[in-house]
């Protein structure tokens, strides 16, 4: 019989994670209209990134993570 290890699903803190990548960007100096002509995608979207309203696709999260040489993950905020 095998025995239930329990898993600890890992959870994004959405605000956290924006607020992070927010301030990578302005670090890098990329503005979210620098991003949004570089991507492609709608000035709109990055913003909502910013605020934590949504996460970036995973195809945007790679990009954005090569543009500011940085690990994927570092760009995640987990919650506790």
């Amino acid at each position: 019989m095998t025995t239930f290890v329990p898993f600890n699903y890992p959870q994004i803190d959405m605000i956290k994670t924006g607020e992070n990548i927010r301030s990578l960007c302005e670090e890098n100096n990329l503005s979210a209209c620098a991003i949004e002509r570089l991507f492609n995608i709608s000035n709109q979207s990055v913003y909502n990134w910013f605020s934590g309203k949504s996460l970036p696709s995973l195809d945007n999260l790679l990009a954005l993570s090569s543009l500011l040489n940085v690990h994927m993950e570092e760009l995640l905020v987990y919650s506790a």
